[in-house]
């Protein structure tokens, strides 16, 4: 007996152990939903009905299955690009005629098939009429929104357990049919099934629903029960079911959203909110690392068009299923108000609906964007794939000037393989820091926060200790982090926790190649390289003849200038052939699926230049590379910041983006969508110790710059002025003597340590800020926009204008060596 007890318990607990071994009745795996997903190109369609029909039940009954009108209709939509349909069955066709039925679905798989269209079946609804019935239909109430729409199963089976569970066969033998019909997309398991149908089926209409919390309460034991039912069979198409409404499933679920999210192997929702709340919705789902559609949008009156959310869609890859596809007897042309209000006609603005009756398309201009859309694949998906994420390298110059690289017309500096990147890649004609010195140009770039937010608004000083670096997003998105030479600043240790921290900026490419060659990559990588040139102090080995170079007209042509500008352009010269070497190591180890930025943090180390707001501060070279995603050889005039960069990697990548920051993706941008991004760039300057106390703020458009100086009665300086170092500022002797006899060098000497309190350049026709417009009366209100745009940046920055050390006044003779070392010493 008590051996037989044994065997039992030992059969039992294998039983247990082979059921959990068994997939069948588990969520796929991320990598599974992922892999599926990825046989497909953009999913696009519609929420189906044929225009014969007023609801579920007259499209399946046999009396009015319309075989003919669903074949002109699903040839039109696949006309268009259209690929998918969202189709909703009824459990009331299949039990009153099984076969029939099952014929009819087979009848419609074959018109599908036909046309390219992979339809998502849907079981069950909870949205309309609760009171579904078999048999002639009613016919539409005039002008009216969906009248006739019934819900599956009504309101008698939700509202009983015992008839719910009369259902399993219903959904068990749909699935045991079709489990493997490669025709079917996938199963949707239920419609809205928290809908209470307030003010249409529901708030003591003549046909009330369930109340909302037996509603509720009904809807989700039945949800929970056809998730069980359906694992059982184990279909080879994915589950879902979808969340809707208000997004506050995207930071506080309810059970039944709860539910949804983490038993659907692909992520689905509605929207019918505009391109913003879109957007949000979309972001906050991809943190689930799951294919992403959208089984509802499309609402013209409200906000949600074609052409706000269908390329939302299409650059994130969400499938995307508009609701309403041909006008007929479900009349949603007419808008959800129509419930109430009353309509008489055709409304000029359609609520859904894509095409009339005969064919004709309600709007051209929405057919061209859909078969634009539909006929390209999404560049950038947007979720976690391990093994197909791209690597990603940064390499950034340090104190390099914008204009002094091939690729933005310098010609005297030779820079071939920064040349050779370009031609490869997309060119930002347009691009800037957010503040022109080192510490916190990297802190936003490293934050994509400005510096006042960030909390690094002088030079040497380093964000606050809860503001988050953005890489971290990265590792928690698979990546891990290799850094060498200068990409943050300071000297602590590794302080942002990545992999491999290289901190000394010699040899670079000797080190990147003798660590790699020692190191597996394993995964996604993301390598950052920061080369120490053309920082000061600027190479002896000075390759260009001084005679030779150019120079800046704002600059004072000497025989010392050129000799320094020799040796800025040799460290140029220098940073290009360590980054050719580099890029042309790291391309045998990683590969064409490789993301390769290059950029500098501010504008070079001359007077106007670094410590400065003109653009020859805070334009920046940028260049980006990504093989068969990224156009080659492109040029864009797009506006973008350094704040920008790593919210589009993380975009990019799938990687989380945390949410209030300043920078933005300009994915599209990077995909040739776009050539527009910012309308306004905003920079900030707060001084750099006891050489450069000097803040500054300024707001640029394509055309105008406006520069505010928070000092106006105190000298302008910097190290080069100040300390006059050999391979820096020690041009500065000759400046000065010069200076003593030539007009135009003692106004260029004057400006450079004087600033009026506003500036205002015209950079259209005075690119190089010559000129300041701020007392010319034909620029008043342009003056004025600008300016008032700037003062409320600055508060919703909370920039509280902080001096960090006491300046130099005017009345003082200019600051010397002597006089900050003997500041630096008390």
């Amino acid at each position: 007996m008590t051996r037989n007890i044994f065997i039992i318990i030992l059969l039992a607990l294998l039983l247990v152990n082979c059921g959990k071994n068994q997939n069948s009745k588990e969520r796929w795996t991320a990598e599974r939903a992922n892999a599926w997903y990825d046989q497909y190109s953009f999913l696009a369609g519609g929420n189906y009905v044929p225009a014969s029909a007023i609801n579920q039940l007259e499209m399946w009954q046999e009396d009015t299955f319309d075989q003919e009108r669903i074949d002109f209709e699903l040839q039109h939509t696949s006309e268009i690009g259209m690929n998918t349909m969202r189709v909703f069955l009824h459990d009331l066709a299949w039990k009153q005629d099984k076969e029939g039925f099952f014929s009819r679905v087979d009848k419609f798989l074959e018109i599908s098939e036909k046309y390219g269209i992979k339809p998502m079946l849907v079981f069950f609804d909870g949205v309309w009429n609760p009171y579904p019935k078999m048999g002639k239909q009613p016919e539409p109430t005039p002008h009216t929104h969906n009248s006739g729409w019934v819900q599956s199963p009504g309101r008698e089976i939700l509202s009983d357990s015992n008839k719910q569970n009369e259902l399993k066969d219903y959904v068990q033998s749909v699935l045991s049919r079709y489990k493997n019909d490669a025709r079917i997309l996938i199963w949707d398991m239920f419609n809205e099934p928290d809908n209470a149908n307030a003010g249409n089926f529901g708030g003591g209409s003549k046909a009330p629903d369930l109340p909302r919390e037996e509603k509720l309460k009904r809807s989700f034991e039945l949800l929970q029960k056809s998730f069980e039912w359906a694992r059982e069979i184990n279909p080879s198409q994915p589950l879902t079911v979808g969340v809707w409404g208000k997004p506050t499933w995207l930071k506080a679920p309810d059970a039944i959203e709860k539910f949804s999210l983490e038993n659907s192997d692909v992520i689905s929702f509605h929207s019918y909110q505009g391109p913003e709340e879109t957007k949000r919705m979309v972001k906050g789902l991809q943190k689930y690392n799951r294919p992403i559609m959208c089984t509802e949008y499309m609402a013209r009156s409200v906000g949600s068009t074609f052409e706000a959310i269908l390329p939302i869609f299409h650059k994130n890859n969400v499938a995307a299923y508009n609701w309403g596809l041909f006008s007929g007897k479900s009349q949603t042309i007419y808008p959800w108000d129509s419930w109430k209000k009353t309509y008489t006609s055709e409304p000029a603005q359609w609520f859904h609906d894509v095409f009339r009756k005969d064919g004709t398309p309600y709007s051209q201009k929405e057919i061209d964007l859909i078969k634009a859309l539909t006929s390209t694949k999404p560049k950038f998906a947007k979720r976690k794939k391990t093994n197909e994420q791209p690597n990603i390298i940064i390499y950034l110059a340090d104190d390099l000037g914008w204009k002094d690289v091939s690729f933005n017309g310098a010609i005297v500096v030779k820079t071939p393989n920064l040349q050779k990147l370009a031609n490869e890649g997309m060119v930002f004609e347009n691009a800037f820091i957010a503040s022109p010195a080192c510490a916190p140009s990297r802190a936003a770039l490293l934050t994509g926060l400005m510096p006042a937010r960030n909390g690094a608004e002088a030079n040497h000083t380093y964000p606050g200790p809860n503001v988050e670096i953005l890489t971290k997003q990265l590792q928690k998105n698979g990546y891990k982090i290799y850094s060498f030479g200068k990409i943050a600043h300071g000297k602590k240790d590794n302080p942002h926790g990545w992999e491999h921290f290289h901190i000394k900026s010699a040899n670079l490419d000797k080190v990147v190649k003798a660590f790699f060659n020692d190191t597996k990559v394993d995964g996604p990588i993301c390598v950052m390289i920061g080369d120490r040139r053309p920082h000061v102090s600027w190479t002896k080995e000075n390759i260009y003849a001084p005679n030779k170079v150019d120079l800046p007209d704002y600059l004072i042509d000497t025989k010392e200038t050129r000799e320094h500008r020799g040796r800025y352009y040799s460290d140029v010269t220098g940073f290009d052939q360590t980054m050719g070497k580099n890029l042309k190591f790291l391309e045998t180890i990683l590969g064409e699926n490789t993301i390769t930025l290059m950029s500098s943090d501010h504008g070079a180390q001359w007077p106007f230049g670094k410590w400065n707001l003109y653009d020859d501060g805070i334009r920046t070279p940028l260049v980006v590379k990504w093989k068969g995603k990224i156009p080659e050889g492109k040029r864009t005039k797009a506006m973008v910041s350094w704040i920008d960069i790593l919210p589009t990697l993380l975009d990019i990548t799938g990687s989380q983006t945390p949410n209030a920051l300043d920078g933005k993706s300009f994915a599209n941008v990077l995909t040739g969508e776009t050539d527009a991004f910012r309308k306004e760039i905003f920079t900030t300057h707060s001084g750099d110790g006891y050489f450069n106390i000097y803040p500054i703020r300024s707001v640029r458009t394509p055309q105008y710059k406006y520069i505010k100086n928070l000092l106006p009665d105190y000298y302008h300086t910097n190290h080069s002025d100040i300390l006059r170092n050999d391979g820096a500022g020690a041009y500065w002797d000759s400046w000065d003597e010069v200076a003593k006899h030539d007009k135009r060098a003692a106004q260029i000497v004057s400006k450079y340590y004087q600033r009026p309190a506003e500036e205002f350049y015209d950079l259209n026709t005075d690119p190089n800020e010559q000129n300041n417009l701020i007392n010319d009366s034909n620029y008043k209100a342009e003056i004025e926009r600008l300016k008032q745009k700037l003062n409320d940046w600055m508060e919703t920055q909370d920039d509280q204008e902080t001096v960090f050390r006491k300046p130099y006044p005017l009345s003082e003779p200019k600051p010397s060596k002597a006089l900050v070392e003997g500041l630096k010493r008390k």
